[in-house]
């Protein structure tokens, strides 16, 4: 376990690298969206940080354990958030505007937009993932809060099953509905004849989060990944090889990888033209062409 935590605490250490060269640079904005970027890789370094922690004291200090599972969910609602506002910071970027998180109409006062604001898409998304959130949080801490000071054994049980589930369902809608508005804002690019290399990169997120969150459900409902089962709690030194193995390639590095593709995005981002540059461009380039073309 440790070595798989190390492998992906010096990957994470460089992508934060490249990140903050990015900015610093000015080749990427200083935005929402990069802040939550940001948070995503402190997260995960927190998170494997505790996890080579726990792979040296094992179950003998169970508070390495918790700490990787809080940060651990941390970082999976940070990216999925994070892709949300990537795939806004797009339509503000190209169009001026988002559906999912619309400006403030001119003329409107601010408390007549906070409520207005309140029936956008970008709300409703909010309410499922910190419900999700805290459902998994909740969950997972107390499935694995029952450990005994008298046999040094842990008794995992099934009633918090019902909250995870749950909780990695709302993550799946979520994570489908940016996938979808995504591939509708991609055709729409092309019917318009607008570079969207950007946010195809962007879009290369959602097979890997779609296998973060399925590995989620397998979590709570098959044996080998359950944290339920006893049988992961046999040895004091932690969890099997095999779990390990599983938490990271179908855990870990799916955010990982998707954190990468957004670092990438960001790299192209100055090279996004606004739409409406685009067509005063092309109305310049007609007004000359007749011009050229009407006899002196």
């Amino acid at each position: 376990m440790v070595s798989a935590s190390a492998v992906f605490l010096a990957a994470y250490m460089v992508l934060g690298l490249a990140l903050a060269y990015l900015l610093i640079t000015k080749r990427a904005p200083r935005a929402w969206r990069n802040l939550w970027l940001a948070i995503h890789i402190l997260l995960r370094i927190a998170a494997q940080i505790s996890s080579v922690g726990f792979g040296v004291e094992g179950f003998r200090n169970v508070n390495w354990m918790y700490a990787y599972f809080v940060l651990g969910v941390e970082g999976t609602t940070s990216i999925i958030i994070c892709w949300a506002r990537f795939f806004i910071a797009f339509q503000m970027k190209v169009w001026g505007n988002s559906y999912l998180e619309p400006r403030r109409p001119e003329g409107m006062s601010t408390w007549r937009y906070q409520l207005y604001s309140l029936s956008s898409p970008v709300v409703f998304g909010h309410i499922f993932i910190i419900t999700a959130n805290v459902l998994l949080v909740v969950g997972g801490v107390v499935s694995l809060n029952n450990h005994t000071d008298t046999d040094d054994e842990y008794h995992p049980t099934k009633n918090t099953l019902g909250l995870r589930v749950a909780a990695y369902a709302l993550f799946m809608s979520i994570v489908q509905s940016i996938a979808a508005y995504t591939i509708v804002e991609i055709r729409k690019c092309v019917s318009h004849g607008l570079k969207h290399t950007c946010l195809k990169i962007v879009l290369l997120v959602w097979p890997f989060l779609t296998i973060r969150v399925i590995f989620g459900i397998l979590s709570c409902t098959v044996d080998i990944f359950d944290l339920n089962n006893p049988a992961l709690y046999t040895s004091l030194d932690g969890f099997p090889s095999s779990y390990v193995a599983a938490e990271s390639c179908l855990g870990i590095f799916p955010e990982f990888a998707s954190a990468t593709f957004l670092v990438i995005s960001n790299s192209l981002w100055n090279h996004i033209q606004p739409a409406q540059d685009i067509e005063q461009t092309q109305t310049e380039l007609q007004t000359d062409l007749l011009k050229a073309d009407t006899p002196k």
